[in-house]
């Protein structure tokens, strides 16, 4: 353990200015969290086969026929396929919020890791003082920002 918190101490200690250290360092660790975290909703998807797009799809479908029979005037239809798609709805809307949560788990890691070692850390940032996490938390939800254009990018170039 003690080879992995030099590691991750490194990028803090890479410039004399303790300010700009301490905002490089943030970077990384958000960085190798935003990773880890896209890793991770890639495995759970990966284990889960699918199982979330497939209840999407399956809502979709569900919606499509319950429009159909509205339509047609057919309200027993209706009824029913609204009521299979408001369930395949929530299955997939709950499947890709546990997929979402479990992959948060290396932000928390880096989150805990940064409280043990820079509990005290102050930012002066202006007229404002931040505390210790502010920088990562802003770069986290960048690195995520960036790594899910990134796989927008991907998706429409490899349909």
């Amino acid at each position: 353990m003690n080879v992995l918190d030099q590691i991750l101490l490194a990028p803090f200690s890479a410039f004399s200015d303790p300010l700009l250290g301490y905002l490089v360092g943030s970077t990384v660790l958000a960085g190798l969290a935003a990773v880890l975290s896209k890793l991770s909703l890639a495995v759970a998807d990966r284990v889960s086969g699918g199982e979330a797009r497939r209840s999407a799809a399956e809502a979709q479908s569900y919606q499509t026929l319950s429009m159909e029979a509205l339509v047609a005037g057919d309200g027993a239809a209706y009824t029913a396929c609204n009521r299979l798609a408001n369930d395949a709805f929530g299955r997939s809307f709950f499947q890709q919020a546990a997929m979402a949560m479990g992959s948060l788990w290396p932000a928390f890691l880096a989150a805990a890791w940064m409280d043990s070692r820079f509990w005290a850390v102050r930012l002066p940032l202006g007229p404002i003082e931040f505390g210790p996490m502010a920088p990562l938390v802003v770069c986290y939800v960048a690195w995520r920002l960036v790594l899910g254009a990134a796989a927008g990018r991907r998706k429409m170039r490899n349909p």
